[in-house]
């Protein structure tokens, strides 16, 4: 059986099998096994499911919960701009900060509520990068080299969300995307990419993962 090695807290290397899943709850402990996880094949993509976290059901599509340490974190904020930037986690902490509570919604029907997602305002970096004039879209990209997402510069979305770094009052785990995720509220949560690397401005829409998969490209949640 493949397997795979995980760089986790403390700089502990586990060794996984590559159909197991490491689950990082705010207590530390670990767990493995696949009792509580449930797994569906999707082409050479496996998505795990976690449940019981506090209310969520943490998934990755790429095997696992991908780790970089925060000295090494990197945001790339890059094409249609004048002014690329490579943004450190340092560099995102000493930024203006903004927080929303908002409610937390799964396409597939749970959902968390009264979630305090905390960061950088999406809109202020896009604005600090100068896009160009033909610039219609943003397409995220995260460090798991699997999954990707968008929004259009357009969508009223677009200016609530966050770049968030902490989750009601703590850093974020493993599993909710340590240690950069998205949050956009009013949209389903497939749209709010963990383990956040990159941010390209495009000219024209790019599927994200699961829109390839037939998920809607308009991801938001009626009201």
């Amino acid at each position: 059986m493949e397997r795979t090695t995980f760089d986790i807290a403390e700089h502990k290397s586990v060794s996984l099998p590559r159909r197991s899943f490491l689950y990082v709850l705010g207590t530390g402990a670990l767990f493995l096994g696949t009792g509580s996880i449930v797994e569906k094949m999707l082409g050479s993509s496996v998505v795990g499911e976690a449940t019981g976290l506090g209310g969520y059901h943490l998934y990755s599509v790429s095997g696992g919960f991908p780790v970089v340490k925060p000295n090494q974190y990197e945001l790339r904020i890059s094409g249609l701009v004048r002014k690329p930037m490579t943004l450190s986690l340092d560099d995102l902490y000493r930024m203006n900060q903004t927080s929303i509570d908002s409610t937390f919604q799964c396409v597939t029907g749970w959902e968390v509520k009264n979630q305090v997602f905390s960061g950088v305002s999406l809109a202020s970096l896009v604005a600090q990068s100068e896009p160009l004039s033909f610039a219609r879209f943003l397409k995220f990209t995260s460090f798991d080299h699997v999954y990707t997402e968008s929004l259009s510069l357009s969508q009223p979305e677009f200016h609530k969300s966050i770049v968030t770094t902490h989750m009601n009052g703590s850093t974020l785990s493993l599993g909710h995307g340590f240690p950069v995720r998205l949050f956009v509220p009013g949209n389903y949560g497939y749209k709010s990419i963990k383990w956040l690397s990159g941010i390209e401005l495009v000219e024209t829409d790019e599927q994200g993962y699961w829109e390839q998969y037939g998920y809607p490209v308009n991801a938001q949640i009626p009201t």
